[in-house]
């Protein structure tokens, strides 16, 4: 152990430390910064690929006259028409930031991204970094309006029962074609001014974090001169500081044991004699291996006697140990087991190991944790149910597992019809009360037949691995009777939804992982068309 020098005097080291605090602002405002711009252009990704899907349905719509196919273009125009209205509403002089928020949240941007991009908008929107791909944004809404008037003009005529002729048709695509020659270069301009600017601030973020870090390391050649001079004063406090160091050693609340090079014990402080039930003096002179003794755990292939042994050798030599650097269940006098993490290292006499100082973390509490965090990294907070991700290995492992006509198995996905409309009427935490009782049910209808994972939002997902088509169809009609049944007392009146359900038989024919999800996604979509409350089985093709 080697002795520490008096720190050096605050006043002298405030202008090291006012140096850190400004590189650290520079860095965090740059990295602010850029992922300021980088949630620009995301944004006008999401623009430009509403804007090509808004005139891909309009031009279904004039052909087909489908109401749905309009309505499939007003849902394309939300993202740039709450792009449009949150750039107006920053450009007003009093702009109420709740609504701006919210029409950048529409616009397709991450929630955690809106702050950052209110920022650079208010900030920049008269400087030359924003201005220009501003300009661009403006002339592609220009366009977006006159298709929005396209839009009605072709709603109008085809709800007026009077179908359009072809010259019409043909003048509706050619105003379309119009609008899209327009729109596309003016998003691809703004890419471009978006990049420009990009390279430029990243140019001058390089230059400021560059003399930034010049200055610091100026700064911390002058303080090592100076902690050269006040290591001289060293000596004189070595005594000191020694007995500061034992009085240190007997407060600490973990266990700590010094042992020489044969791993002997020295010393060792009140904790480890509470801890190991015997006094200092008892304990001097016993091996560490003796007093020290752990269970083997299940992923860990040591004996447990050995583990201290283990543990002082590596110290001695200085290297860690990965497979001994984890929690070590070790047993008390009493019988107890106390989970314990091994802490310390070598004692440095003349160049040498002279021994080792070994410090025990308790470790319960972190055990816990992890087990806590391995759990809610596979699991649904909400439901208690696999997770997505879990669930989708499941299926992966299914499909490359051999599968029999007979016993090939079914992937179902499970949509609760209504619950976006108790959200609605009741609140979210009636629709979550109730997605947990669903869950609850439908798992223990399931039984051990299969495994329930909730998807996310009101669709779940059940994979029932090695059995029938019939088997799978009639574990299906349980989980809709088990819907139909359930009702979740809640005021003013019970809670009910039932369930639209998409079956596919995981054959052979479905090779991959993606064509089984997709076909139990359009199974389950065709039940929900159907009028929800049903089974729809895929049929394959052919």
């Amino acid at each position: 152990m080697k002795s520490t020098p008096p720190p050096p005097p605050p006043g002298r080291i405030w202008p090291f430390v006012a140096i850190v605090v400004l590189q650290v602002l520079l860095a965090s405002g740059s990295i602010y910064l850029l992922s300021a711009v980088r949630a620009f252009v995301a944004g006008e990704s999401q623009w430009s690929k509403a804007q090509k899907d808004a005139i891909w349905q309009l031009d279904r719509y004039i052909v087909s006259g489908d109401r749905h196919g309009y309505d499939r273009f007003k849902e394309a125009m939300q993202t740039p028409q709450a792009d449009e209205e949150a750039r107006v509403l920053l450009e007003s002089a009093d702009p109420d930031m709740d609504r701006v928020f919210n029409a950048v949240v529409r616009g397709g941007n991450h929630p955690a991204d809106a702050g950052a991009l209110m920022w650079i908008w208010r900030t920049f929107q008269h400087h030359a970094l924003l201005s220009e791909p501003l300009r661009h944004w403006k002339i592609g809404d220009s366009y977006l309006r006159q298709l929005s008037q396209l839009a009605e003009e072709v709603r109008e005529r085809h709800e007026s029962g009077i179908p359009p002729d072809a010259p019409t048709v043909l003048r509706w695509q050619r105003a379309l074609q119009d609008i899209d020659a327009g729109a596309s270069p003016a998003a691809s301009d703004f890419s471009e001014a978006m990049g420009e600017s990009s390279r430029r601030i990243v140019a001058s973020l390089f230059w400021l974090n560059g003399v930034g870090a010049i200055l610091l390391m100026a700064l911390a050649v002058l303080y090592t001169r100076r902690m050269n001079l006040q290591r001289r004063h060293a000596a004189s406090t070595l005594a000191q500081e020694r007995t500061q160091a034992e009085a240190t050693l007997a407060a600490i609340e973990e266990p700590i044991l010094q042992v020489d090079a044969q791993g002997k014990v020295e010393a060792v402080n009140t904790a480890a004699e509470r801890l190991l039930g015997q006094d200092g003096a008892a304990l001097r002179g016993r091996a560490l291996s003796d007093l020290l003794v752990f269970e083997e755990a299940k992923d860990a292939p040591h004996e447990p006697t050995r583990i201290a042994d283990q543990w002082l050798a590596r110290a001695l030599q200085g290297v860690p140990s990965v497979a001994l650097d984890r929690i070590h269940p070790l047993r008390l006098p009493g019988g107890q087991r106390l989970p314990v993490r091994l802490r310390g290292g070598p004692l440095i006499h003349e160049g040498g190991p002279a021994g080792a100082v070994l410090m025990l973390h308790e470790a319960g509490g972190e055990q816990r944790c992890h087990e806590q965090l391995a759990w809610h990294s596979t699991h649904d907070g909400l439901t208690g149910l696999a997770d997505r991700q879990t669930f989708i290995r499941q299926i992966a492992a299914t499909l490359e597992q051999p599968r029999s006509a007979e016993s090939a198995g079914a992937l179902l996905q499970l949509h609760l019809d209504l619950l976006g409309a108790i959200n609605d009427a009741h609140g979210y935490a009636a629709g979550d009360a109730l997605l947990r009782a669903m869950a609850r049910g439908l798992e223990a209808c399931l039984g051990g037949q299969g495994t329930l994972a909730r998807l996310g939002g009101a669709t779940f997902g059940a994979l029932i691995p090695h059995c029938s088509r019939q088997a799978a169809q009639d574990a299906a009609e349980r989980l809709l009777g088990h819907a139909r049944a359930l009702e979740l007392p809640w005021p003013p009146g019970p809670l009910a939804t039932p369930l639209s359900i998409g079956l596919v038989a995981l054959t052979a024919d479905l090779a991959t992982l993606e064509e089984a999800l997709r076909a139990a996604h359009q199974a389950c979509g065709e039940a929900r068309q159907q009028g929800g409350d049903r089974l729809c089985a895929h049929a394959p093709p052919g």
